[in-house]
């Protein structure tokens, strides 16, 4: 395993953590039941991911600072995975996605104001979906 002292983990040796990947290792633990088997250091894991939730409620990829909607949908499938959503201001990550909503077509930018995107459109309503806000979607507009 990739995992880091910070607790995030990597695409491989010797690269830098990512939420991206570290929900990818999250999914293949959990596809195989190995969770709870040692494999990572969960407490980390939650730790790395409650560090890069900013004020607004977006989230950084990694340490380098990039905020992306998709970012903010690995974080909250990354805890709800290991059964720690808690640990996060799940009120302020929802509100950011949601201003990522946009008014014209329903969809989802991948920040605030810009256009939507289909794969966006998937990480805005999981994540809403995950933490059982889809009430707040138009699902009239956005075609549901």
């Amino acid at each position: 395993m990739c995992q880091h002292e910070c607790g995030g983990i990597s695409a491989s040796i010797g690269h830098d953590p990512h939420i991206l990947y570290t929900l990818s290792a999250v999914q293949i633990l959990a596809t195989y039941d190995a969770l709870n088997d040692g494999h990572v250091d969960i407490e980390k894991l939650v730790q790395y991911v409650k560090s890069l939730q900013q004020e607004d409620g977006s989230f950084f990829g990694d340490k380098w600072g990039e905020v992306d909607l998709r970012f903010s949908f690995c974080a909250i499938a990354t805890l709800s995975l290991v059964d720690k959503l808690n640990e996060i201001d799940i009120d302020t990550a929802v509100c950011f996605i949601m201003k990522c909503n946009n008014d014209i077509d329903g969809g989802f930018g991948s920040k605030p104001g810009s256009e939507s995107h289909a794969g966006l459109v998937y990480c805005g309503l999981g994540a809403l979906s995950i933490t059982g806000r889809l009430e707040m979607i138009d699902a009239e507009l956005l075609g549901l």
